[in-house]
């Protein structure tokens, strides 16, 4: 892993476990992750709380799906949520998250749209949880 600073914390260690050596290079020195999601959509995660999620194929747009407890998260946490969800169902990462511009919803269906996107993510945040607490930093 040269050039890239070692992970800090759990979160960030996951996150290197998750994705392969040249991701997460990507993501320490240019602050994104690159997905191909599990329909053939390409799409960019950033380093933030809201609408991180950038399509870029088959169209382009900003959307936002993040667990309900997002705040107490760190971002390294929600980016392994969201990798792990597009990889693995991509429809229906898509069809619960909030598309940024739509103005198609009222605030009630973004509230919902939300909640779904939230339990969601949430089920393969659980998942990343046990496996984080289940190693050491030895094994980074």
């Amino acid at each position: 892993m040269s050039g890239a600073a070692k992970p800090k914390s759990k979160a960030e260690r996951l996150l290197r476990r998750t994705l392969s050596r040249k991701e997460y290079f990507r993501y320490v020195t240019r602050g994104y992750v690159l997905v191909s999601g599990s329909s053939g959509g390409l799409y960019k995660l950033t380093k933030s709380r809201a609408y991180n999620v950038h399509q870029l194929r088959p169209e382009k747009r900003t959307m936002c799906a993040v667990p309900a407890d997002v705040a107490q998260l760190d971002y390294a946490d929600i980016i392994v949520a969201q990798y792990l969800a597009l990889i693995n169902d991509e429809n229906k990462f898509v069809e619960t998250a909030n598309i940024q511009g739509s103005g198609s919803e009222g605030m009630l269906d973004v509230c919902e749209r939300s909640a779904r996107a939230g339990q969601t993510l949430a089920r393969g945040l659980q998942g990343a949880e046990r496996q984080r607490d289940n190693f050491t930093a030895t094994e980074i």
